[in-house]
């Protein structure tokens, strides 16, 4: 026997659950209960006639009362199930009962055209009665037939009304109707049908396809008309020409004077409006002054984490502190959220001194790892200030677009040239 649509509306029984169903009626204690049909397919028991056609029992089939629910297969399945399925969420029953509730009212519109179609044929039935003496028509012959009702969803708007109906709350309607919209636009329908059998939990399954969406934004293809390359300038008037919402990750490196700690909160700002939501911020820091760093940035981005650059060619002795200093804070930050945290990352990375170019000059190690790894083929990285031109060095290996700036002509000299030796 074929099961009715309405039967696998529902998600099939949990392993365990099925197995205890299989259990009783082996023992002949739940074979007591007739399985329901509708026009010869099976609406309600069909874990049980799965059960029973593994056991070699013959079952009881009893066509079900057409006058409960309105007549509709679909809101009786849901009628019989809702108080005897042990939901694991509010979401779970939400999505069941929103499933339940598209095919009742698809199965009320279907009804209601059959029956304008039948009492159109009546009306022009009557229409052809001869008439009497008196000139009035006979009375046609019909029957009553099933008047069926409009569905709940005309009859009651709203969220709040929907979860009356589905037994849930207004915070269970508007996260599985997130959910359905982020599976539509992720190509990941499969994720429902996970969160309704009860594999997956609904806020894992929320917060994983929030985090797919981030990623495939983040991805997104961007026209930039600022061209590539090096701009010599301020990057608080430069960066103007890029659009919002364009920049997979901006990789730079401040000053780190006390004076120069508004940079960070100026260069967090314009991050904020460049980066691809998800986006990533990465800025050298140092110690002395990390504090404030991270309160100026922390008013436009999400701060992330603090990075360990490990300096390998030898610590640097700051005397007037009393300090060996053998690591640099990298501080992260991200627009919103991270889209990617599948991509697991380090957090200690290691790199030799480097300062033949500039003074301030970072190893590439680092500007490789991050860059590779925060960025797809065709993202874009920034750089606010260029200095000796190590992000664009590493945005050049690995074969990315790169936008940099820098206000020191000096700097942006040595950085065109060591660039030059890297193109050539």
């Amino acid at each position: 026997m074929k099961f009715h649509a309405a039967c696998l509306t529902l998600p099939p029984m949990a392993a365990h659950e099925y197995d205890a169903l299989r259990k009783s009626i082996a023992e002949g204690w739940d074979n007591r209960y007739p399985i329901l049909t509708c026009d010869g397919e099976i609406l309600d028991g069909r874990h049980r006639f799965e059960v029973c056609r593994d056991l070699g029992i013959e079952p009881t089939f009893v066509e079900w009362d057409r006058r409960r629910c309105d007549g509709n297969p679909f809101r009786f399945v849901w009628q019989e199930h809702d108080a005897r399925r042990n939901w694991q969420s509010a979401e779970q029953r939400q999505l069941c009962y929103d499933d339940c509730e598209a095919g009742a009212a698809a199965w009320d519109r279907e009804h209601q055209r059959i029956q304008a179609e039948a009492n159109e044929a009546r009306s022009e039935a009557a229409r052809q009665q001869p008439r009497t003496e008196d000139g009035r028509r006979l009375a046609a012959k019909s029957d009553s037939g099933t008047t069926c009702s409009t569905t709940s969803l005309d009859r009651h708007k709203g969220r709040e009304a929907k979860a009356d109906l589905a037994g849930t709350n207004r915070g269970a309607v508007q996260r599985a109707a997130k959910m359905r919209k982020l599976a539509t636009e992720t190509g990941r329908p499969e994720i429902i049908e996970d969160v309704k059998a009860g594999k997956v939990k609904a806020h894992a399954a929320l917060k994983d396809l929030e985090e797919s969406k981030r990623r495939i934004e983040l991805q997104r293809p961007v026209q930039i008309d600022l061209p590539a390359g090096l701009h010599r300038g301020d990057f608080r008037e430069l960066s103007e020409k890029i659009p919002d919402n364009s920049v997979e990750l901006v990789f730079t490196d401040p000053p780190y004077d006390g004076e120069s700690v508004t940079l960070y909160e100026d260069a967090a700002r314009v991050a904020a409006r460049i980066l691809k939501p998800g986006g990533s911020f990465i800025a050298y820091s140092g110690q002395r002054h990390l504090l404030g760093v991270l309160q100026g940035c922390s008013k436009h981005l999400t701060y992330w984490w603090t990075i360990a650059g490990v300096h390998t060619g030898g610590n640097q002795i700051l005397q007037k502190l009393g300090i060996r200093c053998g690591w640099k804070p990298l501080v992260w930050f991200v627009k919103g959220g991270r889209g990617d945290v599948q991509n697991v990352l380090l957090d200690v990375v290691s790199g030799a001194r480097e300062k033949d170019a500039h003074r301030w000059q970072q190893a590439e190690e680092e500007a490789l790892y991050y860059i590779e790894h925060l960025t797809s083929q065709k993202g874009v990285v920034v750089d606010f200030f260029l200095g000796g031109g190590t992000t664009a060095v590493a945005a050049e290996k690995l074969g990315r677009t790169w936008i940099a700036f820098e206000v020191s002509a000096a700097a942006a000299e040595s950085a065109s040239k060591r660039l030059h030796g890297i193109s050539s």
